[in-house]
């Protein structure tokens, strides 16, 4: 028998957690962590945002979250061992540049959150 690929193995996890992650959505349609803390997750309205860029509707994809776009960035980034650019300095940087990216647009929706501004 033959021994599945590193990129067929990975597709198989991405898929598993695209499936799991939908069903959630599917049957629950709400966010534990803010369940749970009342407090919006790094993630909160990501799911909402895809559903809206699959409609073609980017505006409201970039109100349900302005970082939608980073999901498929990352997966091809993983997809290819986080190793697409010729440098590995220029991959960390790129790397670093997202998560910071990620971070700040998560601060600042936090901080509209608690204001009252962002209802999500």
């Amino acid at each position: 028998m033959r021994k599945p690929s590193r990129l067929g193995s990975k597709l198989l996890i991405l898929a598993a957690c695209a499936a799991v992650l939908g069903v959630w959505a599917l049957l629950f349609g709400f966010c534990p962590i803010r369940a749970v803390t009342g407090v919006i997750c790094p993630s909160c309205g990501m799911s909402r945002a895809w559903l809206a860029a699959l409609r073609l509707d980017l505006e409201a994809a970039f109100f349900y979250h302005p970082m939608f776009w980073i999901v498929p960035v990352v997966a091809v980034l993983w997809l290819f061992g986080f190793q697409p650019l010729r440098s590995k300095r220029a991959n960390i940087w790129l790397l670093a540049t997202l998560g910071i990216g990620f971070a700040v647009c998560y601060i600042a929706r936090l901080a509209m959150f608690l204001h009252g501004d962002l209802i999500i």
